[in-house]
């Protein structure tokens, strides 16, 4: 499902938020606060965290894409900061709703099973294995 709806003053947004509960109201009503038009919410996925983030190691991550006037979003990052239940956030403009991340995009990433992994050529799968002579023969390609 790709938009792509921008009027003069206002962008799309997308708000990428880590919450306490499984409960994206504190975000909404902010969002509502700045007469912001949500396009589209996605449902909550529960995620485990690799470090604790005010000793959570589980949080709810919630994304929504939505448009609103630019001069409001420093305020609405401003107020996300300290909305109860609101763990981490980030806004960002995308230019349409749906448009993959860059972050993932410019690194090749892309999921597979449940993970994120790269996908780079020439990249062996897990079963096979590199004899010493091979190991020498690119070893000996790389130094010259």
């Amino acid at each position: 499902m790709e938009q792509h709806i921008e009027s003069n003053n206002e962008k799309i947004y997308e708000i990428t938020a880590l919450l306490r509960d499984e409960d994206f109201s504190p975000v909404r009503q902010l969002l509502e606060t700045y007469a912001a038009r949500i396009m589209e919410e996605r449902p909550l996925e529960k995620t485990h965290l690799s470090y604790p983030i005010l000793k959570e190691r589980f949080v709810f991550q919630g994304v929504c894409y939505f448009t609103m006037p630019e001069a409001s979003v420093a305020r609405l990052q401003n107020d996300l900061r300290f909305a109860s239940g609101v763990l981490r956030s980030m806004v960002r403009s995308v230019k349409r709703v749906g448009a993959k991340s860059g972050a993932n995009r410019g690194l090749g990433l892309h999921r597979e099973a449940g993970r994120l992994s790269g996908s780079r050529e020439g990249r062996r799968s897990e079963g096979q294995v590199l004899t010493n002579e091979a190991l020498e023969k690119k070893i000996e390609e790389i130094l010259q």
